[in-house]
């Protein structure tokens, strides 16, 4: 009798220690399925990418210019001298002229929240760059969600500015925009309104300035079969990669870039 008892406790003590172990694997898995529901699919990014430091993108807005002359004669202008000495057959005094500028400005319009928080560092590390190693007469910037249809002077998208407001602004030889946006890429998502509208304003924007360009921090295989995809079909838009920066700055300057170049 004692010694059915003694294995009785013992089997007792046997599964009270199986159970105190099997609860911290118990809680692990709990806490792994919580964090998991936790985390809705449609913003986590499993796409690698690579985007620009901020030095690169700073060193790639110096090659952008829109040269003008302007100001004070200050400069020798040699082929004006040479054809007024072959005129009067006598050199009286050299014709000069005003020094080329960079009279180029720099628009930015930058969409936030949403699916755009994970790249707020980014949008303010390309402006930053622009706006203190460019050598631009002047760079703007104004916010957006989705669609950059009602702008905005913060970037908690307050204080807003009416798109008409902006397009008269704007400067046919001299103004150059750069959207910032993945239009609808990192959620993979295809709204056919987003499309129409976006097209209809990116089309009253071109007609007012000098070019415009949109960077998109999704990389191009993640455009397809989102809005971004049929967007990028009237809009040059290109990669937050050095390719895709330096060929969209060559665009700005009014280089042709081809389709199949854009998706590099």
């Amino acid at each position: 009798m004692g010694s059915e008892m003694c294995i009785r406790d013992r089997k007792k003590k046997k599964k009270a220690i199986n159970r105190g172990a099997s609860v911290p694997k118990k809680r692990k898995v709990i806490q792994q399925q919580m964090i998991q529901k936790a985390q809705p699919v449609k913003f986590v990014l499993k796409v690698k990418y690579s985007i620009l430091g901020e030095r690169q993108m700073a060193q790639a807005w110096r090659k952008l210019r829109v040269n003008e002359r302007n100001g004070a004669k200050t400069e020798l202008d040699l082929e004006a001298t040479v054809r007024f000495v072959a005129k009067r057959g006598a050199f009286y005094a050299p014709e000069m002229r005003s020094a080329l500028g960079n009279v180029a400005r720099l628009h930015f319009l930058i969409d936030r929240e949403g699916s755009m928080v994970p790249f707020h560092h980014f949008s303010k590390a390309i402006l930053e760059g622009a706006r203190t190693i460019g050598n631009l007469s002047e760079v703007a910037q104004l916010y957006f969600h989705d669609l950059p249809k009602q702008l905005f002077r913060e970037e908690l998208l307050i204080d807003p500015v009416a798109m008409q407001i902006f397009l008269r602004g704007l400067d046919q030889s001299k103004s150059l925009v750069v959207i910032v946006s993945d239009g609808g890429a990192a959620r993979n998502s295809f709204d056919r309104k987003r499309i129409s509208e976006t097209r209809l304003l990116l089309e009253s924007i071109a007609s007012e300035s000098r070019n415009v360009v949109w960077l998109n921090p999704m990389p191009a295989k993640r455009w397809q079969g989102s809005s971004a995809g049929e967007i990028a079909q009237f809009v040059p838009m290109f990669e937050c990669t050095t390719a895709g920066l330096n060929q969209a700055i060559d665009t700005l300057r009014g280089q042709m870039i081809t389709r199949n170049t854009m998706l590099l």
